[in-house]
């Protein structure tokens, strides 16, 4: 008696259950960094905090689109009017609360395990 096992590719399990490069998953996971991460983005006139973008089809980066958005994101001063020259004085952020400087790293210490659950629900899901 002789048995044949047919089993799917790792690639089609993965693209099922969304975990592509580009699949649903990656698209949640863009999604849910950027939402976390508008409280903690400095805001005077909101411009920054708006310009997040989840950068699809290049999975796995989130933008801020604003010409300043560097230096806000690094916490360092800009001076002059027209030809702004770099100083390393601090920023004051804008917004109060967690509001500031490297705000993606203070969101994944706070919230990492809540995307990780948001996932983890979202995988499951699929795999039904």
């Amino acid at each position: 008696m002789m048995y044949r096992i047919m089993v799917k590719s790792s690639k089609l399990i993965l693209d099922e259950l969304g975990l592509s490069p580009k699949g649903a998953i990656h698209k949640l996971l863009d999604e849910e960094v950027e939402r976390r991460c508008r409280v903690y983005v400095p805001r005077k006139d909101g411009f920054l905090e708006a310009s997040g973008t989840p950068s699809l089809p290049e999975i796995g980066f989130v933008t801020w689109d604003r010409p300043y958005a560097k230096y806000q994101y690094y916490g360092l001063l800009m001076v002059g009017k027209k030809n702004k020259i770099l100083t390393n004085k601090p920023l004051k952020s804008h917004g109060g609360g967690l509001r500031g400087a490297k705000w993606f790293e203070r969101m994944k210490i706070d919230c990492i395990q809540e995307i990780l659950n948001t996932l983890k629900k979202a995988i499951g899901r699929k795999a039904k």
